[in-house]
């Protein structure tokens, strides 16, 4: 009886676990690019507006995300319960950043609240959805 009350409470454990570490998504930061629009591979009818100096997450529960730039899919290989720094540039692309420069370069060239940012989930079920928006 101890033996199958232990293996019980053993079996839940895990599976907690194992569901907590299903539900973790990617954390996907953008920045810059006025006028740009992120459109993605999961759902390019569905764009996410970036706006100058406002920072823009986005959330992916796959291990890639994908993007169509200038009509060419790019995929960017992610791992759930990280994060990500981007900052798009207006003529040459996407550029990874570490999180000090992006916030540095936030804070230095925006003149709004660097708090405040846009939320949005990709999923790969659902699609692009928003969160928040400013």
């Amino acid at each position: 009886m101890i033996r199958i009350l232990l293996f019980l409470v053993v079996f839940t454990l895990f599976s907690r676990q194992s569901l907590y570490a299903q539900s973790r998504t990617a954390k996907i930061y953008f920045t810059d690019g006025p006028g740009r629009d992120l459109i993605t591979t999961f759902d390019p009818n569905k764009p996410i507006r970036l706006k100058v100096c406002c920072p823009t997450l986005v959330e992916v529960d796959a291990d890639t995300l994908g993007l169509l730039i200038g009509g060419k899919p790019v995929f960017i290989p992610v791992e759930r319960g990280k994060s990500y720094y981007f900052r798009m540039a207006s003529n040459t692309g996407l550029f990874e950043t570490t999180p000090l420069e992006f916030w540095l370069n936030l804070s230095i060239y925006s003149n709004s609240n660097t708090d405040k940012f846009r939320h949005f989930i990709i999923s790969k079920k659902v699609g692009v959805i928003e969160v928040t928006s400013d």
